[in-house]
Protein backbone atom coordinates (compact mmCIF):
# COMPACT_ATOMS: atom_id res chain seq x y z
CA UNK A 1 0.00 0.00 0.00
CA UNK A 2 1.36 3.72 -0.73
CA UNK A 3 1.09 6.57 1.27
CA UNK A 4 0.64 10.35 -0.36
CA UNK A 5 3.57 11.22 -2.54
CA UNK A 6 5.52 13.74 -1.08
CA UNK A 7 7.13 16.52 -3.41
CA UNK A 8 10.82 17.32 -2.59
CA UNK A 9 11.80 19.28 -5.07
CA UNK A 10 9.37 21.22 -6.71
CA UNK A 11 8.37 22.21 -10.02
CA UNK A 12 10.68 25.26 -11.00
CA UNK A 13 7.94 26.42 -13.22
CA UNK A 14 3.93 25.61 -14.19
CA UNK A 15 3.03 23.66 -17.15
CA UNK A 16 0.65 27.07 -17.91
CA UNK A 17 2.20 31.06 -18.05
CA UNK A 18 0.15 34.05 -16.40
CA UNK A 19 0.67 35.25 -19.81
CA UNK A 20 -0.72 32.12 -21.52
CA UNK A 21 -3.68 32.33 -18.84
CA UNK A 22 -4.40 35.69 -19.40
CA UNK A 23 -4.46 35.13 -23.55
CA UNK A 24 -6.93 32.07 -23.04
CA UNK A 25 -9.50 34.13 -20.78
CA UNK A 26 -9.07 37.00 -22.95
CA UNK A 27 -7.71 39.27 -20.60
CA UNK A 28 -5.16 42.21 -21.69
CA UNK A 29 -1.83 41.45 -20.78
CA UNK A 30 -1.07 44.93 -19.67
CA UNK A 31 -3.82 44.47 -16.76
CA UNK A 32 -1.90 43.01 -13.68
CA UNK A 33 -4.47 42.94 -11.08
CA UNK A 34 -5.21 39.26 -11.56
CA UNK A 35 -1.73 38.21 -11.85
CA UNK A 36 -1.89 36.70 -8.50
CA UNK A 37 -4.80 35.22 -8.60
CA UNK A 38 -4.15 33.40 -12.07
CA UNK A 39 -1.00 32.04 -10.44
CA UNK A 40 -2.45 30.82 -7.52
CA UNK A 41 -5.32 29.11 -9.69
CA UNK A 42 -2.56 27.82 -12.26
CA UNK A 43 -0.90 25.89 -9.11
CA UNK A 44 -3.50 24.94 -7.72
CA UNK A 45 -5.18 23.13 -10.66
CA UNK A 46 -1.85 21.72 -11.57
CA UNK A 47 -2.03 20.13 -7.96
CA UNK A 48 -5.07 19.09 -8.38
CA UNK A 49 -4.43 17.17 -12.01
CA UNK A 50 -1.68 15.58 -10.14
CA UNK A 51 -3.63 14.34 -7.29
CA UNK A 52 -6.23 12.86 -8.67
CA UNK A 53 -4.06 11.11 -11.75
CA UNK A 54 -0.66 10.74 -10.44
CA UNK A 55 0.63 11.76 -13.49
CA UNK A 56 3.62 14.89 -13.25
CA UNK A 57 2.83 17.47 -15.24
CA UNK A 58 6.08 19.32 -15.15
CA UNK A 59 9.97 18.28 -13.78
CA UNK A 60 9.61 17.50 -9.73
CA UNK A 61 11.40 14.94 -7.49
CA UNK A 62 8.72 13.13 -5.76
CA UNK A 63 8.76 10.50 -2.69
CA UNK A 64 6.78 7.75 -2.34
CA UNK A 65 6.43 5.02 0.89
CA UNK A 66 4.92 1.33 0.15
CA UNK A 67 4.07 -0.75 2.85
CA UNK A 68 6.80 -3.16 1.07
CA UNK A 69 9.02 -3.92 -1.68
CA UNK A 70 6.12 -5.82 -3.59
CA UNK A 71 4.33 -2.19 -4.14
CA UNK A 72 7.20 -1.02 -6.26
CA UNK A 73 6.23 -3.17 -9.13
CA UNK A 74 3.94 -0.60 -9.97
CA UNK A 75 4.63 3.26 -9.07
CA UNK A 76 1.98 5.42 -8.21
CA UNK A 77 3.13 8.40 -10.19
CA UNK A 78 4.44 8.88 -13.34
CA UNK A 79 5.68 9.38 -15.66
CA UNK A 80 9.24 8.78 -14.51
CA UNK A 81 12.08 10.04 -16.01
CA UNK A 82 15.16 8.51 -12.83
CA UNK A 83 15.44 7.10 -9.69
CA UNK A 84 17.12 9.60 -7.29
CA UNK A 85 17.18 7.05 -3.98
CA UNK A 86 15.78 3.89 -3.28
CA UNK A 87 15.39 2.44 0.40
CA UNK A 88 13.80 -0.55 2.21
CA UNK A 89 13.53 -0.51 6.47
CA UNK A 90 15.61 -3.18 7.88
CA UNK A 91 14.37 -5.45 10.88
CA UNK A 92 16.25 -2.90 13.21
CA UNK A 93 14.48 -0.08 11.52
CA UNK A 94 16.89 1.24 9.81
CA UNK A 95 16.90 2.66 6.59
CA UNK A 96 19.62 1.15 4.27
CA UNK A 97 19.97 2.76 0.77
CA UNK A 98 20.00 -0.11 -2.21
CA UNK A 99 22.57 -1.04 -4.12
CA UNK A 100 21.56 1.15 -8.09
CA UNK A 101 23.34 -2.26 -9.10
CA UNK A 102 20.17 -4.48 -7.86
CA UNK A 103 17.58 -2.50 -9.49
CA UNK A 104 16.10 -0.63 -12.62
CA UNK A 105 13.64 1.60 -13.83
CA UNK A 106 11.03 0.24 -16.08
CA UNK A 107 9.60 3.04 -17.38
CA UNK A 108 7.05 3.58 -20.53
CA UNK A 109 4.53 6.10 -20.69
CA UNK A 110 3.33 7.39 -18.21
CA UNK A 111 3.58 3.99 -16.22
CA UNK A 112 6.52 2.84 -14.17
CA UNK A 113 7.71 0.19 -11.96
CA UNK A 114 11.19 -1.00 -10.49
CA UNK A 115 12.41 -4.56 -11.07
CA UNK A 116 15.17 -6.16 -9.29
CA UNK A 117 17.99 -8.01 -10.21
CA UNK A 118 18.39 -11.31 -8.64
CA UNK A 119 21.51 -10.79 -6.47
CA UNK A 120 22.70 -12.80 -3.60
CA UNK A 121 21.06 -12.11 -0.12
CA UNK A 122 20.35 -8.46 -0.26
CA UNK A 123 17.47 -9.49 -2.69
CA UNK A 124 15.49 -11.65 -0.24
CA UNK A 125 16.09 -8.86 2.70
CA UNK A 126 15.05 -6.15 0.62
CA UNK A 127 12.13 -8.36 -1.06
CA UNK A 128 10.76 -9.03 2.83
CA UNK A 129 11.18 -5.55 3.67
CA UNK A 130 8.13 -4.10 5.51
CA UNK A 131 8.55 -0.73 4.31
CA UNK A 132 10.58 1.10 1.25
CA UNK A 133 10.38 4.01 -0.14
CA UNK A 134 11.94 6.13 -3.44
CA UNK A 135 12.85 8.96 -4.36
CA UNK A 136 11.86 10.29 -8.60
CA UNK A 137 12.25 12.11 -10.75
CA UNK A 138 9.07 12.94 -13.13
CA UNK A 139 7.51 14.83 -15.63
CA UNK A 140 4.97 14.46 -18.54
CA UNK A 141 6.51 16.16 -21.37
CA UNK A 142 10.37 14.95 -22.16
CA UNK A 143 11.06 18.90 -23.31
CA UNK A 144 9.33 20.64 -19.85
CA UNK A 145 11.46 22.69 -17.74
Amino acid sequence: MWSAPVILTPPAREPVTIDEAKEFLVIEAEEVLYDQLLARFITAARMQVEAITGTRLVPQTVRVMASGWPDLMSLPIGPVSAITALEWQDPDGVWQTLDTAIYELRAGGLTAMIGLKPRGDHYLHVYAADLARGDFGARYWPGSL
